[in-house]
């Protein structure tokens, strides 16, 4: 009787345990992700102002270069 017992209550326990880890699983890889997107975005963001950077200083020496005329 106590091993019928014990072989009911198992399976029900291993699920359990099994449902926890799954979800410790996408929890932590959903984590994961997020810093990856968040990084992403960061070095996205920075590449995107050091061109617009870049362009400006372009943008300001070739005025510097060409001749200008005050009257």
């Amino acid at each position: 009787m106590r091993r019928s017992r014990i072989i009911s209550v198992m399976p029900s326990d291993v699920v359990f345990d099994e449902a926890l880890w799954i979800m410790r699983l996408i929890v932590s890889l959903l984590g994961y992700l997020s810093l990856l997107a968040s990084i992403v975005i960061l070095v996205y963001i920075f590449i995107v102002i050091r061109r617009a950077v870049f362009t400006r200083q372009r943008i300001f020496s070739s005025y510097e270069m060409s001749p200008v005329v005050i009257v």
